[in-house]
This record gives C-alpha cells, sequence and structure tokens, in this order.
C-alpha cells in the first residue's frame, strides 16, 4: 500500500533549484517588468548604501546615504510582499521557503568566518545576530510563514485594521530592550510593509492620491532631523531612525520611529507607483537574491583594498565600486552553478535523485 505524502514531503522531495540559475524567485511569465526595474533600482542603492558605510569622511556621502535608507528598505519589503501569494499551493510554499532557509544557514556560517566575531564580544546575544545584511532574510522568512499560517485560517492580514495594528505593534516594540538579536526588532518595524505590498495587488491607489503627501515628505524630514540635532546627534545620526534595529532610550525615539515610517511609506508609495521600466534593470531585479547575498563578500574584498591605500575612496568611485560588484554578483548568480553556492544541500541532493538507476538504463 502506498503512503500518502504530507506536504512537507512533498516539498521536500521537490526540494530543487530553478533552471534560471539557482536563485529563489517566484517567476512568473506574467509579472511586470516595471517592478523588476524598479527591484534592480533597489538592489543598487542597497550596494551602494553598504559600499558608502564605512566612509562618511565628506557630507556627499552621508547625504546620498541617508537619502537612500529613507525609503529603499520599506520599498523593498513592500516589493516582497507584492510578489508574495499566502494563498499558493502549500508545496510550492514550502519548497521556496526551505531553499530560503538553507540560504540563510549557509551563508550565516559563511559570515561567522568572513566576519569573525572577536573573543572578547563572543556571547550568546552576538551569535544570535544575523551577519550584517542576513537580517532581511531572517525576518522574511518570519513575514512569509507569519503571513501564510494567518491567511490559511482565514484572517485578513491585509484589511486596513491589521495594517494599523502592524504599525502600532512596530512603534510598541521599540520599548522592548531587544536589538539586533534575530533581527527582533527590524522584523516587527517593517513588517507593516510587507502587508501593503499584499494589499496593493487587491487594490490599487491613484497618483492624485500619494501626490498631496509628497507635499509632507520636507516637513517629515526637517522635524526628523530637528529631534536628532535636538538630542545631540549628526545628519548621520537620523539614519538610525530608518534602520528600525534599536529599542528606544528616551521617547523621542519613538516619535522618530513614526515620523520615519511616514517618510518611508509616501517615498516607497511614491517612487512604486511612477519608476518606469528600464530594460537594463529588468535583469537585475531578477536576480536580488545573489546579488544581496554575494555582494557583502565583494564589499569586504574592496575595503581591504582602500584601507590599504590600493584604490581611492571618493564617492564617485564608490558608485563605480558598488556596479562592479553587481555586475560580478548577477552574472554568478545568473549561471547553472550559481545553485551550488547559494542552494548546495538541496542542488546535490537533487543531482542524486535525478541520476538513472540501473535497471533504468538497462
Amino acid at each position: 500500500m502506498k503512503v500518502p505524502l504530507t506536504t512537507m514531503q512533498k516539498a521536500l522531495s521537490t526540494f530543487s533549484t530553478n533552471k534560471r540559475g539557482g536563485y529563489l524567485v517566484d517567476y512568473q511569465s506574467n509579472r511586470d517588468s516595471r517592478l523588476d526595474s524598479l527591484k534592480g533600482f533597489l538592489i543598487i542603492l542597497v550596494v551602494l548604501g553598504h559600499m558608502l558605510e564605512p566612509y562618511f569622511d565628506t557630507p556627499v556621502n552621508i547625504i546620498l546615504y541617508v537619502m537612500i535608507y529613507s525609503f529603499h528598505m520599506p520599498l523593498f519589503i513592500l516589493l516582497s510582499g507584492y510578489f508574495f501569494n499566502p494563498m499558493q499551493e502549500d508545496t510550492k510554499f514550502w519548497r521556496s521557503t526551505l531553499k530560503l532557509l538553507e540560504s540563510l544557514i549557509i551563508f550565516w556560517i559563511i559570515g561567522l568566518f568572513a566576519y569573525p566575531i572577536p573573543e572578547d564580544s563572543l556571547n550568546t546575544s552576538m551569535l544570535l545576530t544575523p551577519s550584517w545584511s542576513l537580517w532581511y532574510i531572517l525576518s522574511l522568512l518570519f513575514w512569509r510563514l507569519s503571513s501564510y499560517y494567518l491567511a490559511k485560517r482565514g484572517i485578513d492580514i491585509t484589511s486596513s485594521r491589521s495594517i494599523i495594528i502592524s504599525f502600532l505593534i512596530s512603534i510598541v516594540v521599540g520599548i522592548i530592550p531587544i536589538s539586533l538579536e534575530l533581527s527582533f526588532q527590524r522584523t516587527l518595524v517593517f513588517f507593516p510593509f510587507f502587508l501593503i505590498g499584499m494589499r496593493l495587488k487587491s487594490s490599487s491607489f491613484s497618483l492624485k492620491q500619494i501626490r498631496i503627501w509628497i507635499f509632507a515628505v520636507p516637513v517629515l524630514a526637517a522635524v526628523l532631523y530637528l529631534i536628532v540635532k535636538y538630542q545631540g546627534g549628526i545628519l548621520y545620526n537620523v539614519c538610525y531612525t530608518f534602520f528600525g534595529n534599536r529599542p528606544y532610550s528616551t521617547y523621542l525615539d519613538a516619535i522618530s520611529r513614526g515620523l520615519g515610517l511616514a517618510l518611508g511609506l509616501i517615498l516607497s508609495l511614491f517612487i512604486f507607483k511612477t519608476f518606469p521600466r528600464v530594460p537594463i534593470l529588468d535583469i537585475i531585479g531578477t536576480l536580488t537574491l545573489p546579488i544581496y547575498l554575494l555582494h557583502i563578500y565583494g564589499l569586504k574584498i574592496f575595503n581591504l583594498l582602500i584601507d590599504h591605500n590600493i584604490l581611492p575612496s571618493t564617492t564617485i568611485y564608490l558608485m563605480l565600486y558598488a556596479l562592479l560588484i553587481i555586475a560580478i554578483a548577477a552574472t554568478i548568480g545568473s549561471r547553472p552553478f550559481s545553485r551550488y553556492i547559494l542552494n548546495p544541500i538541496s542542488s546535490i541532493a537533487r543531482n542524486f535523485r535525478q541520476k538513472p538507476t540501473a535497471s533504468a538504463i538497462k
């Protein structure tokens, strides 16, 4: 008697990498190329922001960095929600989730060697803190799993009520004294944008609606800067508001987070609605995961070369380095062998399953 497979078993049996190069994406033939262009633009900003991070010796770098962080994370997360279907087939969901989890574990381990924790700082908190940019992958797993679980139980997670509650949680969570561990703060702070992204698939908004709010951006930015200035900070400190990874030290931090979320929401919706299609960005936009996972190692190489005065660190050169890193990571991500980098365990297992048996050869 043949025992029926469970949903999880089916997912494991088909736990494989797609043919386009191994990156995790629920690719649809009818997906909006304009949004792929937007994803391409955002991953460029991610890499550029990380490239700028160690070099705040000029006002230009700081201003550019603050501008990038004012919207690029909320909008990237919004797009992640937009492309996620909580009502998809169970097998498809678990297959993609397991692949994402595999990539997280593999690159977390690699990160411990590439960015080792100093012995005097080695503790449970540091071990539970994702290596640099891996916080997003960990948070994405939570957003996907929680949205899938709640939607399957008939809870309308994209209703106005659910989104408002999620925004309230993102503000209140700052009183809990947990920071970077397991990406706790960021997961809850940015969850509303994931939910809004899912909602945008079923309900649209007009440019006229958001254009009214865009005039509030300079006011929100000015108030946010004044609060930071009042607390003795400089322009760069505004970014701590956009990071969403720190618990509050004063009540002004809660106000700053609220202003930062409002600013990110307005800019995200405006750019989401108005960003044009750019063919070259389409390609980059379908390779965001390998670029995201691989770029930090390219950054490490360039940082070492700059620190040893082998390469210059002016703004224009930093931009060129970022583009070069993206080009290399995209090239790797588009090749079939990349699946052995992003998902080595499942890819090797797939090869063994596909080997013909002796009886099949005969």
